[in-house]
């Protein structure tokens, strides 16, 4: 109690919203106005818990009569069972306020002085777990609530039960702050009671559901299970080993079903899916975790287009317009843009297409220009200068900022020039002596720039420019933003379609896939595989929304001779890893293709979570450990004994 007294004597706002007492009945009674927290989904907490669009019963099958979020005027003198947590309190003069929660909302219980349980309740800890038998009393109209759905009624409590007294809470369930997050992942299972998370894990059933519901029932796929302990899989991401209790045998938790649904389409499955668990045993950031959820899919006699039009659908289909109304409408088709125009107008593969910011090549227009950085630029081997125009970040962008753009290319070998214009569009730089008129013109208009813009020029080899320019871009975005310019519009969402990329790239030993071995090249470009296979296209396409990858695809390799051509002649591979696939393409394996959704970085992007723990029920953190458990532990040396292991200290081991 002492922890929410000291926030209410810190703020008169908990949560995010204002606490309000408003007398009723004379000065003896009081009611709570705008208690709770105000949802990332920006709607308000207690209307996102509402049972409204669910027609089901969710008290069958319990204790209770109702939930505390679904009593209206229309229960008024009606007796009711209530349960859930109390989460807040307060006593004034003969009576005491109780606000109680569940995961469908809130609603007030009052006492007066004289009922049995009034003292005992009035020192009972927050968060503890009551059960209520109460009678329904309207509030004067002049005393509604309309911040809440029960703000029309209160529970004049006639026998009250603790079935569970709670510990002081480390921290308020709804009071989140960043620096708790810690603590909060420590105690998760106080942080889902707030409502915050529980409108995001419900955001995710619903989701869940409806994309279940379409994929089944209009569409007729099937949902099947694939195995999670698989075989090491040379050639993609570093797996999670498995030891088994047979001498030097280990499993490999799969990275994806990729294998298992292409067996699924050779055995005639026609078309499949599955919310499948996957596994990768790399470093985490905000956007990875080592263990999530993709929703899988894979389909026979297709196309790249069918797919992304399946997709489109599956989104549309399961969009929660329904229960998260500030939500805007999505259409199809989504916009599509080659792999190429993306790098060349973007700098990246992944566009964020809520802000503008495009880049432009600017080598044509600046051949014959003799400055320095410029010239330099355009003579090494693909030498181009490309650039963008920060609207209106001349007087906006301190000199700290603009020495932070310069940062991004300090170490590189590439030219790096920023253009002030002043209120008039004239170039507030030294350039103007060394740069001719028409030069500047030129850029001027290839950037479309205007008054107080700041120019942005990077010259080099022509890959390495895209992708300075590209995180030159973003971080112009976020520079402006941290000023308070509003770049990105609240709740606008952006998807598309990043198609034909390149089969292959340069790594450290030699070519490896773009995407992964069994994407299939494009039709026109095989003749390339032998002679230029860093110029063959693949049948590849991602989905990104909002400047996030959240989904990616391909046709897949269905002849055996061109996979194994894959595989070994160009990827270097060992065929022994590789055998079953080769296998099961070779009995009449149809045409074949499929998508992953990443469906946790797609909600996050829905519920506005910059991190992939705010939409888990149960995330790790960025080393990999659970924080709760304190996953993953050591084994006994008895343990280790039966799986044939031994710790080895890192240093022997170097």
């Amino acid at each position: 109690m002492a922890l929410l007294q000291r926030a209410l004597s810190i703020s008169p706002v908990i949560g995010g919203r204002a606490l309000s007492w408003l007398s009723h009945r004379g000065s003896s009674r009081v009611f709570l106005r705008g208690f709770g927290c105000s949802s990332s989904l920006n709607v308000d907490c207690h209307k996102s818990h509402s049972t409204s669009s669910f027609q089901g019963d969710v008290n069958k099958f319990s204790n209770r009569t109702h939930t505390c979020g679904e009593l209206r005027s229309c229960h008024v003198s009606q007796t009711v069972k209530l349960v859930g947590w109390i989460t807040f309190k307060r006593k004034l003069g003969d009576n005491l306020f109780i606000v109680l929660r569940d995961i469908y909302g809130l609603v007030q219980i009052f006492l007066t002085k004289g009922h049995p349980m009034f003292d005992f309740l009035r020192s009972l800890t927050y968060e503890s777990v009551i059960e209520v038998e109460g009678l329904v009393c309207s509030r004067p109209e002049i005393n509604f609530n309309p911040e809440m759905e029960t703000g029309e009624v209160e529970i004049e409590a006639l026998s009250v039960n603790v079935l569970n007294e709670s510990q002081q809470v480390p921290f308020l369930v709804n009071g989140k702050t960043e620096s708790e997050e810690g603590m909060r992942l420590q105690h998760r299972y106080l942080d889902l009671r707030s409502s915050d998370m529980q409108a995001v894990l419900k955001m995710r059933s619903n989701v869940t559901n409806r994309m279940r519901s379409y994929l089944v029932q209009e569409l007729g796929f099937l949902e099947i299970e694939t195995p999670t302990l698989f075989r090491r899989s040379p050639g993609g991401a570093r797996e999670f080993i498995v030891p088994t209790r047979a001498e030097n045998s280990f499993y490999s938790l799969v990275q994806s079903p990729q294998q298992f649904k292409q067996m699924l389409m050779c055995g005639g499955m026609d078309r499949y899916f599955q919310f499948a668990r996957c596994y990768r045993d790399e470093g985490g950031t905000s956007q990875r975790q080592p263990e999530f959820t993709q929703l899988d899919m894979e389909l026979s006699f297709s196309s790249e287009e069918a797919i992304m039009s399946l997709i489109e659908n599956v989104v549309i289909k399961s969009w929660p317009t329904t229960s998260w109304p500030h939500l805007p409408e999505v259409c199809a088709p989504f916009r599509r843009m080659t792999y190429a125009q993306a790098m060349l107008e973007y700098g990246c593969d992944k566009p964020d297409l809520r802000f503008d910011m495009k880049i432009a090549d600017l080598t044509t227009s600046l051949g014959g220009c003799d400055f320095a950085p410029l010239a330099r630029g355009m003579a090494v081997e693909n030498g181009v200068v490309r650039g963008f125009r920060i609207p209106g970040g001349s007087p906006v962008l301190t000199a700290k900022d603009r020495e932070a753009l310069k940062e991004a290319v300090k170490d590189s070998e590439l030219n790096f020039i920023l253009v002030r214009l002043d209120d008039s569009a004239q170039w507030q730089s030294q350039l103007r002596s060394k740069i001719s008129t028409e030069h500047m013109s030129s850029i001027d208009q290839e950037l479309s720039s205007s008054a107080n813009d700041i120019l942005v020029l990077v010259s080099g080899e022509q890959d390495a420019v895209a992708s300075t320019l590209g995180a030159l871009r973003l971080c112009s975005r976020d520079l402006l933003q941290s000023h308070g310019v509003t770049i990105c519009k609240e709740n606008d969402f952006q998807f598309l379609w990043v198609h034909t990329f390149p089969l292959f790239e340069l790594g450290p030993d030699g070519l490896q896939s773009s995407h992964h071995p069994f994407t299939a090249p494009h039709v026109d470009d095989v003749h390339l595989l032998d002679t230029a296979p860093l110029k063959v296209r693949a049948q590849h396409f991602d989905l990104v929304l909002n400047g996030v990858e959240v989904g990616g695809g391909s046709m897949r390799i269905h002849d055996a001779e061109l996979q194994r051509k894959v595989l070994q002649d160009l990827l270097k591979l060992d065929l022994a890893d590789f055998q079953h696939m080769l296998d099961m393409l070779s009995y009449g394996c149809p045409p074949h293709g499929g998508i992953a959704l990443g469906f946790d970085r797609y909600l996050g992007v829905l519920a506005g979570k910059s991190s992939l723990r705010d939409v888990l029920a149960f995330p790790k953190l960025s080393s990999g450990r659970e924080a709760m458990t304190e996953a993953p532990c050591g084994l006994s040396a008895e343990q280790l004994s039966e799986y044939f292991l031994k710790v080895v200290p890192r240093e022997s081991a170097e």
